[in-house]
């Protein structure tokens, strides 16, 4: 008997631990919840823009999600090597937090990233030029950090543009690469490796600037990016050895919120980038 009592005794407090887990459970949303409550306008939503020097130590320390955006920031390597030059800029951190009518708290974060790459130029021959666009971005729920979730803070819209410094020019035409959540890659690019997107303006001012004007690309999670490169050389090595000059680079982008959204919650924002070199170089 005390050992048939002893099996009920433990098979209710199996169903309790059982019972407990559910009712735990059921009280967390999904993304699927989550974006039902945004469309029903039952979750309360907190979005802004904000510089990366704007936040102290005690709000890093406080928000998961922001520490590993500052872990990457911290930890990303600007170092140039021989000849290879690298520079980087950063936008705004863009937040959005959600409070949905069941006390869920989930947190999007976001940073737009400028990557600027010249090599120095000798007198003679050609060397590269490359300018990426891409994101750091986390989303935290109830406090913790889910990888699984897709951040709903959208870069759209977007611009690149890349000009090279004095006595330099290019002498290749533009490349574009990347991964976004539009799929710009034609069959040609699928079948020969060809750089074409689709929709995709691209224009030259001289020989000095590259442009591309990207309406149908769109950002939003850190493997998406976006990448314009080509290859320049020095114009006439009878002018000065060894002059440093400077090429410049932008990117311009909307930043939308959450799927669906009709107007962007901040436009035309741009990043840019100089990053000095040697041109004509002995």
């Amino acid at each position: 008997m005390k050992k048939k009592g002893f099996l009920i005794q433990l098979t209710v407090i199996i169903i309790c631990i059982i019972v407990v887990v559910l009712v735990s459970n059921s009280d967390k949303g999904t993304e699927k919840d989550i974006s039902n409550e945004i469309i029903d306008n039952k979750a309360t939503i907190n979005n802004e823009a904000r510089t990366l020097d704007s936040y102290s130590k005690e709000e890093i320390e406080q928000y998961p999600e922001l520490q590993n955006i500052f872990n990457d920031v911290n930890n990303f390597d600007t170092s140039s090597t021989s000849h290879n030059n690298i520079e980087v800029a950063y936008g705004d951190v863009y937040t959005s937090t959600v409070i949905t009518s069941y006390a869920d708290v989930i947190v999007y974060r976001s940073l737009p990233r400028l990557v600027f790459t010249v090599s120095d130029i000798g007198t003679a021959g050609s060397t590269n030029i490359d300018c990426e666009l891409d994101v750091i971005e986390y989303v935290s729920v109830n406090g913790d950090v889910d990888t699984g979730w897709q951040n709903a803070i959208r870069y759209k819209n977007i611009s690149g543009e890349i000009s090279c410094g004095d006595n330099t020019a290019f002498t290749s035409s533009m490349k574009l690469s990347g991964e976004t959540a539009f799929d710009p890659k034609n069959i040609m690019q699928v079948i020969f490796g060809a750089d074409e997107f689709y929709n995709t303006t691209r224009s030259r001012d001289s020989k000095r600037v590259y442009r591309a004007d990207m309406e149908k690309e769109e950002l939003y999670d850190e493997n998406h990016y976006l990448n314009i490169m080509s290859s320049i050389a020095t114009v006439d090595s009878r002018e000065t050895e060894n002059l440093l000059t400077k090429a410049t680079s932008q990117w311009t982008f909307d930043v939308y919120f959450y799927v669906g959204s009709l107007a962007p919650e901040y436009d035309d924002v741009a990043i840019t980038c100089d990053t000095e070199y040697l041109v004509n170089m002995k």
